[in-house]
């Protein structure tokens, strides 16, 4: 479960945390929806962690 809790987190504190020290500004005047700017903020938080579960997986699966 916390694979899937951690990125999430992430991925929203990077846009209130861009938000609030006004760095989010010349990101938005980019020519990308808004649909792709989270899109892309998203698996930027959840591709590792889903690439940390698969070898922590395959760790316990090989010690078993």
């Amino acid at each position: 479960m916390m694979p899937a809790i951690i990125p999430i987190t992430i991925a929203s504190y990077s846009i209130v945390g861009e938000k609030s020290t006004h760095t989010i500004e010349p990101l938005l005047a980019t020519p990308i929806s808004t649909g792709q700017l989270l899109t892309g903020k998203a698996l930027a938080a959840a591709i590792p962690s889903v690439i940390a579960s698969l070898i922590a997986f395959l760790i316990f699966a090989t010690g078993t």
